[in-house]
């Protein structure tokens, strides 16, 4: 049973941001999208969370990026170390993908779809393959060596560097992989205050990614795999701060379960007094129009009711201009519901 309550905002975790209630954990991509100015903006409206990815730049550009954060003000750093954990489509034989065409799929040269890498695991006839944050929908039928035949059941786009993701199946790629393991050493290097992790499946992957990096950076650890959610408690009380990814949690666990299992998380958090982000899709509906949609404004409202520290933009905040304008109508609401005093609480 979902209830309201009332009673006193929650100070948020200091290393988290300044906010008393929550804050925004904006995606920092660099120039041209940032610019000094826009840092400075943004640090005015009260932001001071921001995550570095290591997944489209090298070692020296994500350095540069957190020198400029640093010379910027106080803030809070977390480099998210994902690299390698998503298996990705190198390069398509069309712009877009037609629904109702057949398509094949592997690390062969001739493939439509041209994995970056082989596929680590069989895929049963059936499996359900999407592409992207379902940009496209594919469902597996015949196999000749290492390629597949697929239906595409979905149409859309197809833009390389794609991530492929099966429904309910592991595709083995680990939370620490070859592509990423050096990524840890450099979060110790830079000083940043996480390492942002992906797709965790149990607690003992939080022990060796903290094996692998110096006892002051800390971790924060994206819930999105079903193993992760069967493992919660165990994963939280390892985590230095608990993040819901909520796309790939959704085509995990089915996207009808994703509200159950935001609160679920949202609680397990609270209850173990760790901090926790609401991330994916929070506020996107801005990259294509002046206002906000009603929904976004919803979705927002409730993640600050539900007591999360933080939202945490990506696209809103890369690949968008008016990002700072942006965060700014978000921080908004996020301050108007935490100064409310109302939460919501999951009653088991």
């Amino acid at each position: 049973m979902l209830i309201v309550v009332h009673g006193n905002c929650p100070q948020s975790v200091k290393s988290m941001g300044i906010h008393v209630g929550t804050g925004i954990l904006a995606t920092f991509c660099g120039p041209p999208t940032w610019t000094p100015e826009s840092i400075h903006r943004t640090l005015e409206i009260g932001v001071r969370s921001f995550r570095v990815t290591t997944s489209y730049r090298g070692d020296e550009e994500n350095r540069e990026l957190v020198g400029m954060l640093r010379a910027a003000g106080p803030v809070t750093v977390h480099l998210d170390v994902g690299r390698g954990t998503k298996l990705r489509v190198a390069r398509f034989s069309a712009p877009r993908l037609e629904t109702g065409a057949t398509v094949t799929l592997g690390s062969e040269p001739g493939c439509d779809l041209h994995l970056e890498r082989p596929l680590g695991v069989e895929l049963p006839v059936d499996t359900v393959l999407y592409l992207g944050d379902s940009d496209a929908v594919l469902r597996v039928g015949s196999r000749k060596g290492e390629e597949y035949s697929c239906s595409v059941t979905a149409g859309g786009r197809a833009t390389p560097g794609k991530a492929i993701t099966a429904a309910g199946i592991d595709l083995g790629l680990g939370t620490v992989n070859a592509m990423n393991e050096a990524d840890f050493a450099t979060a110790g290097e830079l000083g940043v205050e996480y390492a942002m992790v992906s797709f965790v499946r149990s607690a003992a992957d939080i022990d060796r990614c903290r094996a692998l990096l110096p006892p002051e950076v800390g971790i924060s650890v994206k819930i999105e795999t079903r193993e992760a959610v069967e493992d919660l408690d165990a994963i939280v009380a390892a985590s230095d701060v608990v993040v819901i990814g909520r796309g790939d949690l959704a085509l995990q666990c089915g996207p009808e379960h994703l509200g159950l299992l935001q609160w679920r998380i949202a609680e397990a958090s609270a209850a173990a007094g760790k901090p926790f982000v609401v991330a994916t899709q929070v506020f996107e509906s801005v990259l294509g129009r002046a206002v906000p949609n009603r929904a976004e404004l919803h979705d927002l409202a409730a993640a600050a009711a539900l007591g999360a520290d933080e939202v945490m933009f990506g696209p809103e905040t890369c690949k968008n201009p008016h990002q700072v304008e942006a965060m700014a109508a978000a921080q908004h609401v996020l301050d108007t519901v935490s100064a409310s005093g109302v939460r919501l609480r999951v009653d088991r």
